[in-house]
Formats: structure tokens, C-alpha cells, sequence
């Protein structure tokens, strides 16, 4: 059952999406799809490999064009918005695997995404001093994800969980409104997850942000509210503690294995 599930702090909804729709083929991979996120959200979406949470962040971010629905932003429907657009519109979105300069120092990937917002150019700023206020703003985004005494080395010499950070910063550099991180934890050992929990929970809060995770440890720490995909479809959105203490959703979705991870982060 598909529910428009609301996230609410008193303004109005930032990003909504109305039965939205996708298939490929004879393939449903979004089947009416109804969400919305209103400022300071910290919504997470789950499900099994083939639930369509590719699909959806795809189709939200612009990557991917929907069959049918409506995807509003800010009031302003972006349903048919090239996701470049979407970008200077505030959605903004990470990737699953990370998409960086790996040539580029730390602080010139930031800069980068700085002079896209501004509408300056990086190859000017390169040869030009009179751009301190691009270097102070790269520089702010560094130092609140913890990277700023990495921003001389190149992005290819981090390791895997801090080029995540960069991502992050990177994303965060563009102003988002929301802010769509898709498995930000992904790839990254666990024993630097908690630097990626740790950023994600000082990034500002009124942006809305939706991010789709396998870790439950990101999920408990992170997000507020959840919905679990099934088969493209909504099965069910709420509050966390509730979805984890969910018996039908341990038993319909998460089966033997998915029960016993959600029952030990549920008592942790």
C-alpha cells in the first residue's frame, strides 16, 4: 500500500513526488510513488536489490525520466527538469559510488562545484587571486566535514571513506535545499562509518535530505522516518522505531537474516 508519508516541522513541503511512475519494458520499477519532505527531513529508503530505490533517486535527481506522476520542488514542478536544472533549482544528489576529480586536489574538487554555483569560472579562479570569497567558501565546506587538513592532497589519495566526505562537501558546496545521498556508507569499512554518521549528522538542518542505506547502523543513527520499498511500490513509512519494531516488516520483507539485523539495531 502506498502512503504519502509527510515529514512535517511547521513550513511547507520542500520536495513531494505524486504517484510517480516508471517501467521498463513489462518491468514496474516505480509504481505511484507518493512522498513528500518538508525542511530539516531526514527521511531513509530501504529495500531489497530490485525494490527500485535506484530508480527512484534516478528519477529525482533527473537522471532518469518517469513514466508518469509529478515531481514538484519547492512548489515548482521539475517533472520534466534536466537535472542540471534540478542542481541550480537545490536538489542535489551523491552517488553510490564516488564521482570525483581524482587528479584534482581536495580543495579544487570543492572549488569547482563553488564557481558551478556562483557561475564563475574555475579555470579563471585558477590564475586569478581576487576570488577569496570562492576559496572561504570552499574552505568552510572542508572544515565542517573534517577534511580541511587533507584539501592540498589529490582526491585520489584519500582513502575510500573520506572521498565519500569530499563527496558530501562537494554537494553541500552547491547549496542544497535537498540533499539526496544515495548509500553514502557504501563500500566505506565499518570501521570509518562513524565518520560518515558523524558528517552526516552536522550537515545543516534545514536542509531535507533522503538518503537510501543498507546500513542499519546509518539508518538508526540518522534518519527519523523511513519507507521501505518492496517491488517499486511504498509497503510501508514511519517513524524508525516503529518500522523496526515492526513484526510483518521483519517477517514480509526483511526475512531469517533481515529480522535478526533489524532486532539487534532496534535494542542497540
Amino acid at each position: 500500500m502506498a502512503i504519502d508519508h509527510v515529514l512535517t516541522d511547521g513550513r511547507g513541503p520542500l520536495l513531494q513526488t505524486h504517484d510517480l511512475t516508471k517501467a521498463y519494458g513489462g518491468l514496474l520499477v516505480t509504481d505511484h510513488v507518493s512522498l513528500t519532505l518538508e525542511a530539516g527531513a531526514r527521511h531513509a529508503v530501504l529495500g531489497p536489490n530490485g525494490a527500485g530505490k535506484s530508480t527512484l533517486v534516478g528519477l529525482l535527481s533527473g537522471v532518469v525520466e518517469s513514466d508518469s506522476g509529478k515531481i514538484m520542488l519547492m512548489g515548482r514542478d521539475i517533472t520534466r527538469t534536466a537535472s542540471a536544472a534540478r542542481v541550480r533549482h537545490g536538489l542535489v544528489r551523491t552517488f553510490q559510488i564516488s564521482n570525483l576529480f581524482p587528479r584534482l586536489t581536495v580543495l579544487d574538487n570543492v572549488l569547482v562545484a563553488v564557481c558551478q554555483r556562483k557561475g564563475g569560472s574555475y579555470r579563471l579562479l585558477r590564475s586569478v587571486s581576487g576570488h577569496r570569497d570562492y576559496l572561504d567558501s570552499a574552505e568552510g565546506v572542508l572544515e565542517q566535514l573534517g577534511l580541511i587538513d587533507d584539501r592540498w592532497k589529490l582526491a585520489e589519495e584519500l582513502a575510500y571513506g573520506r572521498q565519500r566526505l569530499l563527496e558530501m562537501a562537494i554537494a553541500l558546496s552547491l547549496h542544497p535545499k535537498v540533499l539526496l545521498l544515495d548509500e553514502p556508507a557504501a563500500g566505506v569499512p565499518g570501521s570509518e562509518t562513524g565518520v560518515i554518521i558523524d558528517a552526516m549528522e552536522k550537515l545543516p538542518r534545514d536542509i531535507a535530505i533522503l538518503t537510501i542505506e543498507h546500513d542499519m547502523n546509518v539508518v538508526r543513527r540518522f534518519a527519523t522516518s523511513v519507507t521501505i520499498l518492496a517491488a517499486g511500490r511504498i509497503m510501508v513509512s514511519g517513524a524508525v522505531h516503529d518500522i523496526m519494531a515492526s513484526e510483518d516488516v521483519r517477517a514480509l520483507y526483511l526475512g531469517r537474516s533481515g529480522h535478526a539485523r533489524f532486532a539487534k539495531s532496534s535494542s542497540t
